[in-house]
């Protein structure tokens, strides 16, 4: 799944020429477009299709399984390189997904030697403390 941000080609109404201005008076059926805004639809039409595939999935998962999955070969039928390794990409480097809730995030941040006046900013409520001063968050 990409969602690119620049030099999109895009359908253009024809209504309007292709700077967007009254004064500009060239019509055509395609333009050129950038911004996020154009990638925009896209990854909110594939979370949807996501959505209707997997209707227990949380926001977060499905923001995840958009952010890890992806095909294992590139466009030249050839193996997706780990940049990290320098090496052919493995199943855990997409197709999985992160479910994690705001419970989580806290546990993370009791991990980060946080005084409790910095933590209560995060407290959705006011009897969440840190349980344990574990160095891994998710024990």
């Amino acid at each position: 799944m990409v969602a690119p941000g620049g030099n999109i080609l895009a359908a253009w109404t024809g209504d309007l020429g292709p700077l967007g201005l009254p004064t500009d008076d060239r019509r055509t059926k395609f333009n050129i477009l950038s911004g996020t805004s154009i990638s925009c639809p896209r990854v909110s039409g594939i979370a949807e299709l996501l959505k209707s595939k997997h209707p227990d999935w949380s926001p977060v998962g499905i923001k995840s399984a958009l952010m890890t999955t992806a095909y294992t070969h590139d466009n030249t039928q050839n193996p997706l390189i780990d940049a990290s390794k320098a090496g052919p990409s493995s199943p855990y480097d997409h197709s999985l997904i992160y479910d994690i809730g705001a419970h989580d995030y806290f546990k993370f941040l009791c991990t980060q030697g946080l005084e409790p006046s910095q933590l209560v900013v995060f407290e959705k409520f006011s009897n969440r403390t840190c349980q344990n001063s574990l160095r891994n968050p998710w024990i």
